[in-house]
C-alpha cells in the first residue's frame, strides 16, 4: 500500500487522491465519500466531477486544473446546499501536487467553514468566488476553441501527409519485425507470436521480439519495449533487434551479449542527438532443446512466467537494469528448466498493465489463463485468448503496444 493511499485512508478529514488532467479519482476515504453522499465503487476510477455537487464543480476544478497546472497547492471556498437543518453548508477545498507510483495528480481535503464565518457579507463572497471561478473556465475553454479552429485547417493538411508517409514506412517495417512462421519451425519446439501496436497510424510500435537459432543449436528467444510509440520506435525495434543477434552470433556467455547490446546502445546515445536517449526494456531467454535448460537474463522487463504441465504457476524472479542508462553494467543470468509440456509466457507491460480504472489485468490473470487453456489449442489460440481478454478488460482498447510470446517444449 502506498504512502498517499494509507495517509488518506487514516485521515479524520475528507480526503482523496486524483489522477491525470482529468482528475480521475485514485484513492479516496470513506469520510470524502460521505459528505458528497457517493459510495466508494461510484466515483474511484472516475473524474472528480461525478463525486462532486454540480453547483460547486466549477470552482472545485477550476482549482484543481490550477494546481495541477502549476504543481503549487491552493484552496478555495464553495458554498453546497445541505438538505439537512443546516441549509447551506461552507466548505473549503484545499489541493497539492504529488507523484506516487510514478502517477501525476493531487491531493485533496475538504474541510468545513466553522457556521459563525459564514455571515452574509462572506456567504456572498463566496458565491463572487463560484462566478470568478466558472468565468475563468468558460474563458478558458474559449481561448482553446479559438486556436484549434485557427490551427485545424492548416494542421489537418500537414497531419494527413504526415500520416500516410509514417504508414507507407511503417508498412515496410513491419515485415522485419512480424513473425509469419509456423508454430513448429524449432524442432521440439513450439513457438506463437502475437504482438498489436497501440496506435493505428503505424502498423508496428516501441514492443519488439525475435526467435532464432544459435550456432550451438540452442534457440534464442527476445522481447522488448523501446520508449515511445509510432514510426520512431518503430525504426529503433528494428536497429536493435539485429543488433542483439549480432552480438548474440559473437559471443557465447549470455550476460556478455546483454551487455555489449547496452554499451551500444549508450554509445549511440552519446554519438547521435537521433536518440534523444530512447531506453529500451529486454527479457532474452536461450533454451537448450535437448534437455531442457532455460536461461534468462532481464533488463527492466516485465519477468518471464513458466506454466508448468502440473498446473503449477512459476513466476521466474528476474532483475536487471534498463538498457540506455548507464555503459559497463553486468547482467546476471537466471538458470531453469523446461520439462516436456511446460509453457514458458514472455510479455511486454502492454498485456499486465491494461486496466480498467484503478484495476490491472496483472499476472495472475494471465498465467491463469494460460493455466485454464485446453491444452488441445495451438499456442496461437492460447496466446489470443489471453489478448482478447486483455482486451475487454481494458474495455476494448489497449492504450499501450502489447506483445505475448508463448514457448512450450513438446
Amino acid at each position: 500500500m502506498t504512502a498517499c493511499k494509507e495517509m488518506i485512508e487514516h485521515s479524520p478529514f475528507p480526503m482523496a487522491a486524483t489522477e491525470g488532467p482529468a482528475h480521475s479519482l485514485r484513492y479516496v476515504n470513506s469520510a470524502f465519500c460521505a459528505i458528497h453522499g457517493k459510495h466508494v465503487r461510484e466515483i474511484l476510477g472516475h473524474p472528480i466531477a461525478n463525486a462532486i455537487p454540480p453547483s460547486i464543480a466549477d470552482s472545485i476544478l477550476s482549482l484543481l486544473d490550477r494546481v495541477y497546472l502549476s504543481t503549487e497547492s491552493g484552496t478555495v471556498n464553495s458554498l453546497r446546499f445541505s438538505e439537512s437543518e443546516h441549509g447551506v453548508v461552507a466548505q473549503s477545498y484545499t489541493a497539492w501536487a504529488i507523484t506516487d507510483d510514478h502517477a501525476s495528480g493531487l491531493v485533496i481535503q475538504v474541510g468545513d467553514l466553522p457556521r459563525d464565518s459564514a455571515s452574509a457579507d462572506q456567504l456572498k463572497d463566496y458565491a463572487n468566488d463560484e462566478m470568478r471561478a466558472i468565468n475563468e473556465r468558460l474563458l478558458i475553454a474559449s481561448l482553446r476553441h479559438h486556436e484549434l479552429a485557427n490551427a485545424a485547417t492548416e494542421a489537418h493538411d500537414v497531419l494527413s501527409k504526415a500520416f500516410e508517409r509514417e504508414r507507407a514506412i511503417a508498412t515496410a517495417l513491419q515485415y522485419a519485425v512480424l513473425w509469419e512462421e509456423p508454430e513448429d519451425v524449432f524442432r521440439g519446439i513450439g513457438v506463437a507470436i502475437i504482438y498489436e501496436p497501440a496506435l493505428e497510424e503505424a502498423l508496428v510500435g516501441g514492443d519488439f521480439f525475435d526467435a532464432l537459432t544459435l550456432p550451438n543449436g540452442q534457440v534464442m528467444f527476445i522481447i522488448g519495449d523501446v520508449t515511445g510509440k509510432g514510426l520512431k520506435a518503430a525504426a529503433r525495434t528494428v536497429e536493435v533487434k539485429y543488433a542483439l543477434r549480432a552480438f548474440a552470433e559473437n559471443y557465447e556467455v549470455l550476460g556478455d551479449v546483454v551487455s555489449r547490446l547496452n554499451d551500444y546502445i549508450c554509445r549511440r546515445h552519446t554519438e547521435t542527438a537521433r536518440d534523444n536517449g530512447e531506453l529500451i526494456v529486454l527479457l532474452v531467454a536461450v533454451l537448450d532443446p535437448a534437455d531442457g535448460a532455460v536461461r534468462f537474463i532481464c533488463a527492466g522487463a516485465e519477468p518471464p512466467v513458466i506454466v508448468r504441465a502440473s498446473g503449477v504457476i512459476e513466476e521466474v524472479p528476474t532483475h536487471g537494469l534498463m538498457l540506455g542508462i548507464q555503459p559497463g553494467i553486468a547482467y546476471s543470468q537466471v538458470d531453469r528448466s523446461l520439462e516436456t509440456g511446460d509453457l514458458l509466457v514472455l510479455t511486454t507491460d502492454g498485456i499486465t498493465e491494461s486496466r480498467r480504472g484503478l484495476d490491472f489485468f496483472g499476472y495472475e490473470r494471465m498465467a491463469q489463463i494460460v493455466q485454464r487453456a485446453d491444452p488441445s489449442k495451438s499456442l496461437h489460440d492460447m496466446a489470443k485468448t489471453v489478448v482478447d481478454a486483455a482486451r475487454a478488460h481494458a474495455g476494448g482498447k489497449f492504450q499501450d503496444d502489447v506483445c505475448i510470446l508463448l514457448v512450450r517444449r513438446k
